[in-house]
């Protein structure tokens, strides 16, 4: 009995080591789960901080867009307040801190050319002339981490939307009937809303019908006028349907109107102003031609002829602008295309596949622009074409005889552009600006429907052109309208395109910089 007991005993000292291991081992197991939180702690503050760095990057550029909303002028302080000279280091910049935050941000506004310096004086110094856009450099710091966005501001351009107009009523010179030319210009050249809106039944305003499609962001100083069902915007886009007017559309009276609208109107927003003119473009053309001038894009080469004499114009800048001579030609609503004018008339068309557009170009006219034919990107390619009138920008549409009469649809076998007959199914890859008048098809009172007018770009005009004829069974003449924004336009834009006057300023996009600044 004895020895049993003392055997007991020893075997109560083992007991007592595996109990000590297992203690152990919980130890080492908790010392590493507490490692493992510490750490994931460490990476998760981190990451908060990487944010707040972020934010306070953004939080700068916000200042500087808020200030450039006071004052679109801004820009021209070069460095004020937070706002330090290019290329500064950041331990000798200006910072601002966030309110209620250590967090704080650092401006620089970045030169045009690397390593040049903003000058209150040349605006050339900061916004870039072909883009029409500046960089603002803002760096957000927090507790030790940085991170740097680079921002780059716009005016609110025309190439915003597929359709902007100022009047959506006909052009004063298009006759109305019953009326004279010096009642149409009292009555007509109003908007449509407001104390003193203009008589829309006698002022003959067109119409978007069913059919027409104006798939991209739309802006008017007016209001639009449906008779139909039209579509705008697109689906998920959530395009800007915008007008100045207290209204976004009315409708004919005695027919239903349900439009498809893929974003919610925006009314009452502040109006767009129309350069006066496009001579500016001037100091900025490879060429200056004078009088009737046909320009073919082939692919990256551009074919110029006057008189059937071809002439030849260098690429630097990418601009062509055609100028008056003698000019004694009005606009006329009864087109038969005569050769011998003095006007500056641009005639414009490209090629098609290979030979479709792929340089940057922007035709100018003193008068008009003539479409001739269809104008084409070359797929793969980015080139942006911008065709910008002082007056009307026309797509060619020859229905009339000699006589004045309407026609069907024919070739004129002589005149500015012999030979060459009615666009059926036109395409347009281009940014559209008529300055005074308007986007137009020449006699679209006349001859068959021509099927579908596509225009994948942006349409500006001070004046709503007209396409075509419809009456209850549909389009008796002319075109439907097949109306795409090119997205590319907010970032790309044909060269030296002109922008409203005294626009405001938009964030046009936000990259960051790495590493940061």
């Amino acid at each position: 009995m004895r020895a049993h007991h003392l055997r007991l005993k020893a075997e109560r000292g083992f007991t007592t080591v595996v109990v000590m291991g297992m203690l152990l081992v919980g130890m080492l197991l908790v010392a590493a789960a507490f490692a493992a939180t510490n750490n994931d702690t460490s990476v998760s503050r981190h990451d908060q901080y990487y944010k707040e760095a972020y934010n306070a990057a953004e939080a700068g550029l916000n200042w500087y867009y808020f200030h450039l909303t006071q004052d679109a002028n801004f820009w021209q302080s070069c460095t004020t307040g937070p706002v330090n000279t290019a290329g500064t280091a950041w331990a000798s910049e200006v910072k601002n801190t966030i309110p209620g935050s250590e967090a704080q941000y650092a401006l620089e506004i970045l030169p045009t050319n690397i390593g040049g310096t903003c000058s209150v004086t040349d605006g050339s110094s900061i916004i870039n002339p072909t883009t029409g856009t500046f960089r603002v450099r803002s760096t957000g710091s927090y507790r030790g981490v940085r991170r740097t966005v680079i921002g780059t501001f716009k005016r609110t351009s025309f190439l915003n939307f597929i359709w902007f107009t100022d009047y959506e009523t006909n052009d004063p010179v298009v006759p109305r009937s019953g009326m004279s030319a010096k009642q149409v210009a009292t009555q007509c050249t109003k908007h449509n809303w407001g104390t003193n809106a203009r008589n829309m039944g006698n002022c003959d305003d067109p119409a978007f019908i069913t059919g027409d499609t104006m798939a991209g962001p739309v802006r008017s100083n007016d209001e639009f006028y449906f008779c139909g069902n039209p579509t705008f915007g697109r689906a998920g886009k959530k395009d800007l349907l915008q007008t100045a007017a207290p209204n976004f559309y009315y409708t004919c009276s005695g027919a239903s109107s349900s439009p498809t609208l893929n974003s919610t109107p925006k009314p009452n927003q502040t109006g767009l102003v129309m350069p006066p003119s496009n001579a500016t473009l001037k100091t900025h053309a490879d060429c200056i031609l004078t009088g009737p001038t046909h320009i073919t894009i082939n692919g990256t080469s551009i074919s110029i002829t006057q008189n059937g004499v071809t002439k030849s114009c260098p690429y630097a800048n990418g601009v062509i602008y055609v100028q008056n001579g003698t000019c004694s030609n009005d606009f006329v609503t009864s087109e038969t295309y005569p050769s011998g004018s003095g006007c500056g008339d641009a005639w414009v068309h490209t090629g098609s596949g290979s030979n479709a557009a792929a340089v940057d170009l922007t035709i100018a006219a003193d008068n008009d622009i003539i479409i001739d034919g269809s104008i084409l990107r070359k797929s793969g390619t980015t080139a942006a074409v911008g065709l910008i009138a002082n007056n009307f920008v026309r797509v060619y549409h020859p229905s009339r005889d000699s006589r004045l009469r309407c026609t069907s649809n024919f070739t004129p076998s002589s005149g500015e552009d012999a030979g060459v007959g009615v666009l059926s199914n036109p395409e347009i890859d281009a940014a559209i600006l008529s300055l005074k008048h308007g986007f137009i098809v020449d006699n679209w009172d006349c001859g068959a429907p021509l099927g579908t007018l596509k225009v994948v770009g942006a349409i500006a005009q001070e004046y709503r052109g007209t396409v075509g004829t419809f009456d209850s069974s549909g389009v008796q003449s002319g075109y439907i309208k097949n109306y795409t924004y090119d997205d590319a336009l907010r970032y790309h834009d044909p060269p030296y395109f002109l922008d409203p006057v005294q626009a405001g300023w938009d964030i046009q996009s936000e990259t960051e910089q790495v590493p940061s600044h």
